[in-house]
């Protein structure tokens, strides 16, 4: 007798029992020890049922981060109607992401900073609008040029946004990939690149 089709509360909790193990071996080895192999034997399942109820190891990983980044779109949320200036709402919003990789180091080096091998496929690649801190950012650019409150040098929106996020990325990169060097002491220079970066827009 065939099995009965399992319900979606059935399948929610067996993607949580495969995404508890994938996090305690990645807690334990890094991203590189979450294979299909080593979280099916932690799980105690086959390789077809991860496939069953997860697409990919890709998707996998990707599932340990989801929900903490989900909290921090709703703060990015909760920022941009706390400031109508768009100014003092892009310093918001770069505020906030240093907070946020500050208070999640694993995210920010396991996952921001993670340069995926060959061995692991490429995730589906998406618009960047779809990620909060971008839309958000490259809208507030958008309404500053738009209001005169921001000095435009002639590049888009998108492109403009996706430098200053650049940027800021490089600033807390920087002393992370060049640790044997004494580049950032006192850990002050994501909050100078923010100085400066808003400094930049010549808000009026």
């Amino acid at each position: 007798m065939a099995r009965p089709p399992a319900s979606s509360e059935d399948r929610e909790r067996e993607r949580r029992r495969l995404r508890r193990a994938a996090l305690e071996i990645y807690r334990e080895g890094g991203v590189a020890a979450v294979t299909v192999r080593a979280v099916t034997k932690r799980a105690g399942v086959s390789s077809g049922t991860l496939y069953n109820f997860i697409p990919s190891v890709t998707e996998l990983l990707r599932s340990l981060y989801l929900e903490p980044i989900r909290r921090a779109g709703e703060r990015l949320a909760d920022g941009v109607d706390a400031h109508p200036d768009p100014g003092e709402r892009i310093r918001a919003l770069l505020t906030e992401y240093v907070s946020f990789m500050r208070r999640f180091p694993e995210i920010h080096r396991g996952v921001l900073l993670f340069v995926r091998p060959a061995s692991i496929d490429p995730p589906e690649v998406r618009p960047p609008t779809e990620i909060p801190f971008f839309r958000h950012l490259r809208d507030a650019i958008d309404e500053g040029i738009r209001t005169g409150a921001i000095d435009s040098p002639g590049t888009s929106p998108d492109d403009r946004a996706m430098l200053i996020w650049a940027s800021l990325h490089g600033a807390l990169a920087l002393p992370v990939n060049v640790d044997g060097s004494d580049i950032d002491p006192d850990g002050a220079l994501a909050d100078a690149m923010v100085a400066h970066l808003v400094a930049g827009l010549r808000v009026g």
